[in-house]
């Protein structure tokens, strides 16, 4: 567990600056016919996920992906 803190912890800090939040699905080798199907998104708990991640991050940290990338993102 420790060990996925700390590649979390780094990933974090090097994508903050650039970090969506898709729900995309997980994705396997398919057919042909399969990648033209409709591929449903994920279902997330989106407040348990953000509660985990807000115990690995700084205050500045926090900010930066919750409040100052979106608006890089989106030009808020």
């Amino acid at each position: 567990m420790r060990s996925r803190f700390v590649v979390g912890k780094h990933l974090i800090g090097k994508l903050t600056r650039r970090i969506s939040r898709p729900h995309t699905p997980l994705m396997k080798v398919r057919t042909r016919e399969e990648a033209l199907k409709d591929t449903p998104y994920l279902e997330v708990d989106d407040l348990a996920w953000l509660k985990s991640l807000r115990t690995w991050l700084s205050d500045e940290e926090w900010h930066s992906l919750m409040v100052l990338n979106p608006r890089r993102l989106y030009d808020w």
